[in-house]
């Protein structure tokens, strides 16, 4: 064959030798990633099996006596002997708070203070303009008391965003967001007391900073027990003074009906056995049992009062937006504001109402539970023939409904203009 064919020849082999080479490098790299991925997956599978072996055997732990009982001497000598070990995980875990945002949060952390300082800005320009509101108007007697705190509202609302922020935190991370929520959420919450119910206000907030501290002992058994019968001591006791306060209704925070009001005077005497029987069987020696129960209890409340803070600084935004440029100038706004802030308010305490159940479930390491059990029973199909219906079904059905007849509302209040 002449010369030029042969190097045309050459160079096409020498082509599809370099592209495969390129292609068994590729699939060599793809299959490199391939088995890095099924490592990882099997790993996740693992560590899920031990999880859920873990919580198996929690379960079967909570009828076994795990502690000596109150009265037995050697819990307290023990306690005392294992004092330097709980300082020395307390230092442990505020070293590797330190650590954590140091290295894999340095990033994050000037975001969070810049939504810091922007939500301060707003809430604070929101008070000039709270100033000029009618008094006279229901709705703004505790809208008001947000914007005279614009800093704790602020933390507050930065607080319940961490979450999203820091998405690879750590357990121990959140629980100190938390601890640092604990004084704006008591800032917001106190107007609403009444003064002879307040101070227990702040006996919580202590016994959530303790809780939380608590929490990071676990090379100190017998001390982090004790700790835990004082909390729930502590908290039956705060508990027996709201219930036996000069006014019972004392807790029930302002612009609630009856519904709402009942509700709360009811959770109230829920807490009192709550905070009771985990110091009972604590003392018994059912450690786990009485941790389950006391920590969820708790978490409830905390969670409780941080959503109720948390409501109120919503409608304080709310009021501001309907108030300020661009909707305050909308004559269909003007006119139909209060209907529309309280619709919106409604809404609200629905979501606050729904997330404080999730979240008391999670406290008592319930919600994977719970959330199975509903979905199961959301998607079991049910019909004859070829027709086939389930209860998730029905629900998507009439949440639909529903939600067509309010915003026909909507649309009917902001159009009564025209």
């Amino acid at each position: 064959a002449p010369p030029v064919v042969l190097s045309q020849i050459d160079g096409i082999v020498g082509a599809i030798n370099t592209t495969r080479a390129r292609v068994e490098t590729r699939l060599s790299t793809l299959l490199l990633a391939q088995y890095r991925l099924a490592q990882l997956q099997r790993g996740t599978d693992e560590a899920l099996s031990r999880a859920a072996q873990a919580r198996s055997e929690r379960l079967h732990r909570l009828g076994q006596r795990e502690a000596p009982p109150l009265w037995d001497r050697g819990i307290w000598t023990g306690a005392v002997e294992q004092t330097a070990a709980a300082g020395g995980d307390v230092m442990g875990a505020g070293q590797g708070l330190a650590a954590e945002l140091g290295q894999q949060h340095a990033a994050r952390v000037p975001l969070h203070v810049l939504l810091f300082l922007i939500l301060l800005a707003v809430l604070w320009r929101g008070r000039r303009v709270a100033s000029r509101w009618n008094a006279d108007d229901p709705i703004i007697v505790t809208v008001v008391e947000v914007f005279k705190r614009p800093i704790a509202s602020a933390l507050l609302v930065s607080c319940l965003v961490a979450p999203w922020i820091y998405e690879e935190a750590t357990p121990t991370l959140m629980r100190l967001i938390a601890v640092i929520a604990i004084v704006p959420v008591i800032r917001l919450i106190r107007p609403s007391l009444d003064r002879s119910v307040a101070p227990v206000l702040y006996v919580f907030g202590a016994l959530f900073l303790v809780d939380a501290i608590r929490s990071v002992i676990a090379s100190a058994p017998l001390f982090e027990h004790l700790v835990f019968l004082a909390e729930m001591l502590v908290a039956s006791a705060g508990t027996l003074w709201v219930l036996r306060a000069r006014r019972p209704e004392g807790l029930v925070v302002p612009e609630v009906d009856a519904m709402e009001g009942t509700a709360l005077r009811l959770f109230r005497r829920l807490l009192l056995p709550a905070f009771a029987s985990p110091f009972v069987v604590g003392r018994l020696g059912y450690a786990g049992l009485g941790r389950l129960i006391g920590a969820g209890a708790l978490g409830s409340a905390y969670f409780g009062l941080a959503i109720l803070a948390a409501l109120q600084v919503a409608k304080g935004l709310i009021a501001v937006l309907l108030r300020s440029r661009p909707l305050g100038l909308l004559s269909a706004v003007q006119h139909a504001r209060a209907a529309l802030e309280r619709r919106i308010v409604r809404v609200l305490r629905w979501i606050g109402v729904l997330t404080w159940i999730a979240a008391t479930l999670a406290s008592l390491t319930l919600l994977p539970a719970v959330a199975s059990a509903v979905r199961r029973a959301l998607t079991a199909e049910g019909g004859w023939g070829a027709i086939r219906i389930s209860l998730g079904d029905l629900a998507i059905f009439a949440l639909t409904i529903w939600l067509s007849f309010v915003v026909a509302g909507a649309v009917r209040l902001l159009l009564a203009e025209d």
